[in-house]
Parts: C-alpha cells; structure tokens; sequence
C-alpha cells in the first residue's frame, strides 16, 4: 500500500511541475509591468469589440466550489469568435428580459430559489434555467472544463506549493487557458486566445502574474489578452456560472441522477 501511494504521489507530482515551476518562479514577482497583459482598456472596452466583426477566438471562464467546502474546484466555460458572442449576448439578454424580469443569471441562485429567482416556482426556475441552456445550444461555443479534487489537492500539491499560491485557483487557471488556447490553435487558426474570467479578488494579481510569464516563455502557445469582469455585468460570464455549477455539482454528487441540464448541455452539440 505505501509503494502503490508513493507512486501515486510521484506521478502527481510530475504531472504538476511545469505548473509548480510557474507558481514558484512567480512567486512574490512585481506585479507592476503587466498592465499591458491584465489589459484594463481591453476589458472596459469588451462591449464596444463586440460589435466589430472580428474572428479572434475570445473565451469566457467562471469558477465554481470557491467556498472551501465543495470536493471538487471547477473553473469552465466557454469559447468563440468575437462576432458570436455579439449575437449570444442579445440572444441571452431576450432569456433575462423574460418576465419576471431578472437581471442577471447565478445557477446557485436559481438552485436555491434566491436572489433573482427569489419568488419563483420550481416550474418557472427550471423553464428559465432551460431557456439559457437553448441559447447556449444555439451558437457554436467551444467548452472546457478543470474539476480539482479538494481532497488530492491537499494531500499532494498543498504541502509542496509556496503558500502565496496555495489555492487551487491558479492551477485550474493555467490549465484553463492552456486547454482553450490550445484547441483554437490545434485548429490551425493562427489567432490568438483572449480570455475573460470572472472576478476574484485578492487572486486577480497573482493570477495575472502566472499569465504573464506564461506567455512570455510559450509564446507559440497563442496566448491573447487576459481581463476580469463581473458575471453580472458580462452576459457570457453567466453561461461560463451555468455549466461550472452543473459540472461541480456532477462531480461532488456521484450518487445524484446525472441531471437533465447537463445531459443537455452535452448531449446537444
């Protein structure tokens, strides 16, 4: 038993080091010369390139089981050219002005009856929650999806990572933006990726720092532009909440029926 878990833990190790590496090199690293990559006119002026019919490949990532006591973190969402989500946005937006009205789209909201869907019945709450799931069915996006397990993270990577990097957000996030730049470059586009996470803060510096020397040292990776908005303020956000709650919930739920939303988000592609 105690070769079988060394083995175990030295295969785990392996598989993390480039990301080790990354994490300890960046590590306490100033943060001050990546306002061209954290790209604040990027961000602030999303809405406006959403209107411009430009084909480079723009991913939207949410995170999920942050608050400490899931068994899994998921960070997932998806991508597409910039003209897609300009017609996914309107088409998203209709879904939100259905009456009731709300004004924005959580999935833990929605689970639990609160916040925007505070006053809902269960029969409106799934009708609603089906009627995203049929905008996103109707565009061509591109998902991805890292599920870390809570209990191997602690176990194997915690003890050996700087603390400064302890959460497993930056390994989920390094592995997000290399799975979608890598699809869209395996495609043969010669674009590169740009990505839109929802916010996190007091992880937003130090995440941004591991991206910067990411695309510094691959830079035949296609790495784009990196930013951080609200989910309430950037509708693709709350499709990229939608299937990091379903995923999440698969995952730390085994002995849960697989549940109709996410058998349809990924039986209809």
């Amino acid at each position: 038993g105690n070769a079988a878990d060394l083995n175990k833990r030295r295969n785990c190790q392996r598989l993390g080091l480039r990301g080790l590496r990354v994490l300890r090199r960046e590590a306490g690293r100033d943060s001050g010369a990546l306002q061209f990559v954290t790209g604040r006119r990027f961000s602030d002026s999303l809405q406006r390139t959403l209107t411009l019919a430009i084909s480079m490949p723009l991913a939207f990532i949410d995170d999920s089981g942050s608050g400490g006591d899931a068994a899994y973190y998921v960070l997932a969402g998806y991508s597409a050219p910039e003209p897609a989500w300009r017609e996914f946005w309107k088409d998203w937006q209709a879904v939100l002005d259905i009456n009731p009205k709300i004004e924005y789209f959580k999935m833990s909201e929605a689970e639990s009856l609160k916040g925007e869907f505070f006053g809902f019945s269960p029969q409106q709450r799934t009708k609603r929650v089906n009627q995203f799931i049929d905008v996103i069915l109707a565009h061509d996006l591109q998902e991805a999806s890292v599920a870390i397990p809570e209990k191997g993270y602690r176990e194997i990577l915690y003890p050996i990572l700087h603390k400064i990097h302890a959460s497993p957000y930056y390994f989920a996030f390094i592995a997000m933006v290399s799975a979608l730049a890598g699809i869209n470059r395996y495609s043969g586009s010669p674009a590169e990726t740009d990505f839109i996470f929802d916010e996190q803060r007091g992880m937003q510096n130090k995440a941004l720092r591991l991206y910067h020397h990411l695309k510094m040292s691959l830079p035949e990776r296609q790495f784009g532009r990196v930013g951080y908005r609200s989910d309430k303020e950037m509708v693709p956000l709350q499709a990229a909440d939608l299937i990091a709650w379903q995923i999440r919930r698969f995952r730390c739920t085994p002995e849960e029926p697989l549940r109709d939303e996410l058998r349809r988000l990924h039986s209809g592609r």
